[in-house]
């Protein structure tokens, strides 16, 4: 564990950030994603605060595993906890830990909806059912509904509690006739579809962070929000979602040197191309920050450096320049990023990479602190 190397996450501004998303959805209820150790923010703590502080009503989650531990370590926690990908449904006994922990699977397949249904421990368990409308991943093919709705009505089925697809696209601007809105449209004939062969539809859900950022598939009961609750929004425009990263990730000066150009540093011997400062920092792959993110800029104090070289399994090398009016001292708190959401945006894009890598990224090396 690092001692001074930690993740802060500040719970006033994951409040702030879903106080604002209920401004742009104030007529959808909320299914809060917890996935991925709530994208590497702490997925008890969040989903913990997101239940008793914010009155979510349903968690979202990757795996079976992620809910059985969320049950365990939160009994008294009355949230839904829907596994929407890692079901292990072909499994009898993975399905029987879905009614021990009244857990509910979204099913994503032909072959996960008659393991659902020709098991009759799960005769009175709600109907979760995920469709691909061009995901192209999982999801019940268009061309399979027809089946799925008679295999339903074959075993007594006339409702499906939620049903929902994933857009694969949100993240790009919205145009009519565009992937998103084809996958939207898909999923309104598909909802009639169903529909027309008697079976109800209690919840719908399309919507995510992308989707919601530009008011798309909101008509529906339900939304999916994921990393926006977390601070970042689908692009660097000021103008769209004005959220706040949740998270601060602050480590430390270990030492500082001065640098002439030409010096070799680290691993492979990078050469310095300028007189500057190198400054070390006690962060590294190890602890999450990505490889990738050699010459990505680092701010201290105002002033702005790059990575040196290479990151380092347990450290990093940052460059300033010869002037720089800052001095650098042991001990001093350097955030790798902070509350701004451009912060984790531009890191990502240094990087070539996306928010959610960066956020999921940080491993359990590095403490996590709360600000409640």
């Amino acid at each position: 564990m690092r001692y001074r190397s930690e993740l802060e996450v500040d719970f006033r501004v994951l409040k702030e950030n879903f106080d604002l998303l209920r401004e742009l959805t104030p007529s959808n209820k909320v299914v809060f994603m917890v996935k991925a150790n709530a994208y590497g923010h702490g997925l008890l703590e969040c989903s913990k605060f997101a239940s008793e502080e914010l009155d979510v009503d349903s968690l979202g989650v990757a795996s079976l595993g992620e809910a059985v531990h969320l049950r365990k370590s939160l009994p008294s926690m009355n949230t839904d906890i829907l596994v929407l990908s890692d079901t292990g449904m072909m499994f009898n006994h993975v399905r029987e830990l879905y009614l021990d922990y009244n857990i509910s699977p979204v099913l994503s397949s032909i072959e996960d909806l008659k393991d659902f249904l020709e098991d009759k421990r799960f005769q009175h368990a709600p109907l979760l059912l995920k469709v691909d409308t061009g995901m192209n991943r999982l999801g019940i093919l268009p061309t399979e509904v027809d089946k799925a709705c008679s295999l339903m009505k074959a075993h007594g089925r006339r409702s499906i509690e939620h049903l929902m697809t994933h857009f694969a696209c949100s993240y790009k601007k919205f145009r009519e006739g565009d992937k998103t809105d084809k996958q939207n449209k898909l999923f309104q004939k598909i909802k009639k579809q169903i529909r027309d062969e008697s079976i109800s539809i209690n919840k719908t859900s399309c919507a995510n962070s992308g989707a919601i950022e530009q008011g798309i598939g909101l008509g529906e009961s339900h939304i999916r929000p994921g990393l926006m609750l977390y601070g970042p929004g689908i692009s660097m425009d000021k103008n769209g979602w004005t959220g706040k990263n949740v998270s601060s990730l602050k480590t430390y000066v270990i030492k500082c040197v001065s640098i002439k150009k030409g010096t070799p540093i680290g691993y492979g011997g990078h050469v310095c191309h300028a007189d500057g400062f190198i400054v070390y920092l006690p962060i590294g792959y190890g602890d999450g920050l990505l490889s990738y993110y050699s010459k990505s800029e680092i701010e201290i104090e105002g002033e702005v450096g790059k990575v040196m070289g290479r990151v380092n399994m347990d450290m990093a090398a940052i460059w300033f320049p010869k002037d720089a009016k800052t001095s650098f001292k042991r001990g001093q708190i350097v955030r790798i990023w902070d509350h701004d959401r451009f912060s984790v945006t531009r890191l990502a894009m240094a990087a070539k990479t996306v928010p959610y890598q960066v956020f999921t990224a940080i491993n359990p090396r590095v403490p996590r602190s709360y600000i409640v």
